[in-house]
């Protein structure tokens, strides 16, 4: 799975984007616990 977030959009309307996170599945508990957290900035659900 791929996250990233945009950067910004320059006047030719290209877009930079950030990579956040590249993982393979399964995908640990812990690692979508920081994700929540951090790049989501939402309460971590119940898994």
């Amino acid at each position: 799975m791929d996250i990233k977030s945009l950067q910004q959009i320059n006047d030719d309307k290209l877009e930079q984007w950030y990579p956040t996170m590249k993982e393979g599945f399964p995908i640990l508990k812990e690692k979508l616990e920081v994700l929540f957290r951090n790049f989501f900035k939402v309460a971590v659900p119940n898994f």
